[in-house]
């Protein structure tokens, strides 16, 4: 007979992996927003040194 406790032991990986998914997915997006407004700003003809805020 299976308890709670073995039930508990047989999902931890599966929680694990959706937090990692996730953790992931939020990552990818975070990215893809970032160069979204990377192009944005190249379009406009800003500099890359004053799109990055590197020291002159």
């Amino acid at each position: 007979m299976r308890t709670h406790q073995t039930y508990a032991c047989l999902a931890a990986p599966l929680r694990a992996q959706c937090l990692h998914s996730d953790f992931l997915r939020n990552q990818l997006m975070q990215n893809t927003r970032y160069l979204d407004k990377l192009i944005d700003e190249i379009v406009k003809g800003r500099a890359m040194k004053k799109i990055l805020r590197a020291p002159a």
